[in-house]
């Protein structure tokens, strides 16, 4: 989430009364270029004719492999033009929907409002943008964080970009033909990565073809047809986009193919609660190896996000790995993912230890379980959660993390995974410096303000995620464990520094308790292997292929200690 740049402050209303202000970041640098011909900020002198509801299907591709699909429409409606598409990306790390509607004047002047939906099994994310007199309101919910901006200045008329939506780079054709020039720069923003306004430069090198380029954003080559309506788009780097229909398309979460041992459907009950007052359930499955019970035990904890009981794969491979080591493994469908109760949208960090706990008491009350022997693991936000668990619970007997952060969750990772982000040309030095801004503002939020939820943009945002994130102070938590602590850290990753696994020794080895060890894998990443793109892991959807090395040294270490 990256704010515009801009002085000033901005107000939210808060439930129970409360509300507060925070600084707005500073105002964004747009881009510049040699040579202009048109801007498409007011030169539009006609809109294009696209006729009553003009419904156009795509396949998207990905390495030559059909992964989604989009179908737009576009269609006159009282007084405006109104873009709309449904997206689909079933092979993405999460199974993604998403919904679009963009609404420009009839002319396509100016942008009026955009809002999009972007569905995951169990969770909804929504962007909203509305154009301001000087500029226009932004809003993305996150669910654990949000971003919001009410005053974002722009220096023309702008509308809303996103380089695999053929939606949105139909809207930008439309502006384009309509000008009836041979080039020109346009003012937009990419929701999905900023709020901050740039420019792209638009040219058509030939009949029927345009090029799309701008600072920090891939190329894109469009082909149209007679009446300028994508025929394909080409993303540099990224997906392609072909007119034409996509066939069924479905995909489930990655498991692992069952070998010699058992699995079994489990629910569980929490100590959360459902609407009814009744105790909450999760779903999940428990691996069970083969030979003589009481089994050693592990409980499984994914990283942040709606991950169901298989981490995005990442979760199912340690599980296929251990229980062929002859530990039983139970993994869990997070809080209302897919089927396990309650609302991921009210998730926060002591909701997920309380579900840990009781997955923990669900093994030790099992008869083929050795109560002496039932770890705790967890991946990055996971293994804080795991760790906490494995401080308060006397029946964890010891405890691996995998790239887990040794700062809080918010604000530290959120402004280390920023600047990060940046140093590695994800985002432009404008957007780390306003991710950082936002950072700050909501950090003053919530000191300031009692309620669990604001309202922005007259639609509530939930603010108990990040409480109880800032109060998950990792060092505190080290120093206090009792259990032996094996942390699993990749030199190259990308989210959690791997200097943050020698901060977290640092504090283990002061415990003067227990033991405690490193093991660090040269040229892994975050998710401890490479990863399967949507194209290689059909029928699944999107996962890491996990190194073995970092499965045989989990499965070793732990071994040891029996």
């Amino acid at each position: 989430m990256d704010p515009a740049r801009r002085g000033g402050r901005f107000r939210i209303g808060v439930r129970r009364r409360c509300e507060r202000r925070v600084h707005a970041p500073a105002r964004a640098r747009c881009l510049s270029t040699a040579l202009l011909l048109a801007v498409l900020c007011g030169t539009c002198v006609a809109p294009v004719s696209c006729g009553p509801g003009k419904r156009t299907s795509y396949r998207v591709e990905q390495g030559g492999v059909v992964v989604g699909s989009q179908v737009v429409t576009v269609r006159p409606e009282q007084g405006s033009q109104v873009y709309t598409s449904v997206e689909r990306r079933p092979f993405m790390r999460f199974d993604t929907k998403t919904t679009r509607r963009l609404e420009l004047d009839a002319d396509l002047r100016r942008m009026r409002r955009y809002y999009s939906n972007s569905r995951v099994p169990g969770a909804a994310y929504r962007t909203y943008i509305e154009s301001r007199d000087e500029g226009y309101a932004f809003l993305e919910n996150g669910l654990q964080t949000f971003f919001y901006q009410p005053q974002v200045p722009t220096e023309g008329a702008f509308a809303p970009l996103e380089a695999d939506s053929a939606c949105l780079l139909q809207a930008l054709i439309d502006r384009f033909r309509a000008a009836s020039v041979p080039e020109a720069i346009a003012y937009v923003i990419v929701p999905s990565r900023s709020p901050v306004v740039r420019q792209v430069h638009i040219t058509s090198p030939s009949s029927g073809r345009l090029e799309i380029t701008g600072e920090g954003l891939p190329k894109v080559e469009l082909e149209l047809d007679q009446d300028g309506t994508i025929v394909s788009s080409r993303a540099e780097g990224g997906v392609n986009i072909e007119r034409g229909s996509a066939g069924a398309l479905n995909s489930k979460p990655y498991s692992p193919s069952r070998g010699a041992y058992d699995v079994r459907e489990v629910r569980l009950t929490t100590s959360g609660t459902t609407a009814s007052g009744e105790r909450q359930e999760l779903a999940g499955s428990l691996y069970l190896p083969g030979g003589k019970s009481p089994y050693p035990a592990v409980v499984l904890e994914a990283d942040y996000g709606p991950q169901d009981r298989t981490g995005c794969g990442l979760l199912s491979r340690l599980a296929d790995g251990l229980v062929r080591r002859g530990f039983a493994v139970l993994t869990c469908d997070r809080q209302g993912i897919p089927e396990s109760e309650g609302d991921f949208a009210s998730y926060t960090l002591e909701s997920e230890s309380r579900d840990f706990d009781a997955k923990v008491q669900y093994l030790f009350l099992r008869g083929d379980i050795d109560p002496e022997r039932i770890y705790a693991i967890g991946h990055g936000q996971g293994g804080l959660v795991a760790s906490q668990v494995a401080y308060q619970n006397p029946y964890v007997s010891a405890c691996v993390l995998l790239a887990t952060p040794s700062v809080r969750m918010f604000p530290e990772l959120a402004d280390t995974m920023a600047v990060e982000r940046g140093r590695r040309g994800a985002l432009l030095p404008q957007e780390v410096e306003a991710e950082l801004a936002n950072t700050r503002n909501l950090v003053n939020l919530l000191g300031e303000t009692e309620g669990s939820t604001a309202v922005a943009m007259d639609h509530t945002v939930f603010l108990d995620w990040m409480r109880t994130a800032e109060f998950l102070y990792p060092p505190d938590t080290m120093r206090n464990l009792a259990v032996p602590v094996l942390v699993v850290q990749g030199t190259d990753d990308e989210v959690v520094p791997a200097a943050q696994a020698e901060d977290l020794m640092t504090s283990l080895e002061g415990r003067g308790k227990s033991t405690q060890e490193l093991a660090l894998f040269e040229g892994l990443g975050h998710e401890l292997g490479p990863w399967s793109d949507e194209a290689r892991s059909r029928p699944y959807r999107s996962h890491p292929e996990v190194d073995p090395a970092v499965i045989e040294k989990i499965t070793d270490w732990l071994k040891a200690l029996e």
